[in-house]
């Protein structure tokens, strides 16, 4: 972390963890902004970062930025709706909890996937409007 800059660190439930992380920071000069987020708005933050995506893309299309290829990534919904549906139980049932971050890389490793194979698939076959 020495070649960063500014680090923000968000509090959810494991405060120890937390300020180990800005202590780390610290001693090795790192700037450090540090947010306590309780439960639910963490919950909230965690759903809105593994949304956005799914609204980014069709507006980079609708830009010119990405081929309309890049829709296959819809197929992705599929695990958000997952993940989604994890997230609503994840506060009482422990096994919930413990697989928010799995299904999460999951989802985000099937939607990048699925980028890359649209960006060459509009490479490969280019459609003009």
């Amino acid at each position: 972390i020495g070649n960063i800059d500014t680090v923000i660190v968000c509090m959810a439930s494991n405060l120890e963890a937390s300020v180990m992380a800005v202590t780390l920071c610290k001693e090795a000069g790192v700037k450090t902004v540090s947010v306590r987020l309780g439960y639910d708005r963490a919950m909230l933050l965690y759903r809105a970062f593994n949304t956005l995506p799914f609204i980014i893309v069709p507006l980079l299309i609708v830009f010119g930025i990405l081929p309309i290829h890049t829709l296959i990534v819809m197929f992705a919904l599929y695990y958000w709706n997952i993940m989604y549906q994890n997230t609503k139980t994840a506060r009482d049932d422990r096994k919930s909890g413990f697989m928010l971050v799995p299904y999460a890389f999951k989802l985000n490793w099937v939607f990048g996937a699925l980028l890359i194979l649209g960006i060459l698939f509009g490479n490969l076959f280019p459609i003009t409007w």
